[in-house]
């Protein structure tokens, strides 16, 4: 029998199933700006496009947290020190599940300390409080 005129089809890791070619496209808009753009403008002008795009201020849904411009003096403040006694409250309520449970002593505080430390990372690095 010849085999010279026989190509075997692709090879899929399903068995049965075909896989499809793969298509290859230039697409000249993904090529670098050219040297003498200025990045900030063109970061300017997709945010007004996107702003043109969106509904007008009046009528977006609001957020629980209001920007920081429009916030109080003492408002940030007030909320860390909120979100700092929630943490403390997690960290009591973990301590007091594995107390009663038998866990040693040295492990609950290591669990607490690096849940705490977490937690209070992420609720100081965020930039909305």
């Amino acid at each position: 029998m010849p085999t010279q005129g026989k190509t075997d089809p692709p090879r899929s890791p399903v068995p049965g199933v075909i896989p499809e070619p793969v298509r290859v496209q230039n697409d000249t808009s993904a090529v670098a700006p050219p040297a003498g753009s200025d990045p900030g403008a063109e970061r300017d002008a997709r945010r007004h496009a996107r702003e043109e795009a969106r509904e007008p201020r009046e009528e977006r849904p609001g957020v629980m947290i209001p920007n920081r411009r429009k916030r109080l003096p003492l408002e940030a403040p007030l909320m860390r020190l909120v979100a700092s006694a929630g943490i403390v409250g997690i960290a009591v309520a973990i301590a007091a599940i594995m107390g009663s449970q038998g866990s040693q002593e040295w492990l609950i505080g290591l669990v607490v300390s690096v849940v705490s430390l977490l937690l209070a990372a992420v609720l100081w690095s965020s930039r909305r409080l």
